[in-house]
């Protein structure tokens, strides 16, 4: 059984994101958590709150983490998951 805990990372880091970062690092179910947000004070506050790293940018969030919450607001998804496609379709490509 592995017991390492798995990197985390956040795209987003607003109300959503930062009740689940704080419950699983109040768990202790993470390793390293990593987030961006584009409004800072929002990051600021996630980092603070959560103990998470600040990112410079979602690829930078992606790259870091092995499990990726994508806590964006709908209107937004279409967005950051641009920016994160060509990464998730090399990692899926590298995993199989």
């Amino acid at each position: 059984m592995n017991t390492s805990r798995p990197s985390l990372g956040f795209v987003g880091a607003g109300t959503m994101a930062s009740g689940l970062a704080r419950g699983i690092h109040a768990a202790g179910l993470a390793g390293a958590i990593t987030a961006y947000d584009p409004v800072r004070d929002v990051m600021d506050r996630f980092c603070a709150e959560t103990g998470a790293t600040p990112a410079a940018d979602n690829a930078a969030v992606a790259r870091d983490a092995e499990i990726l919450f994508l806590a964006v607001k709908p209107q937004h998804l279409q967005t950051a998951s641009a920016e994160l496609a060509s990464m998730i379709v090399s990692a899926a490509r590298a995993s199989s």
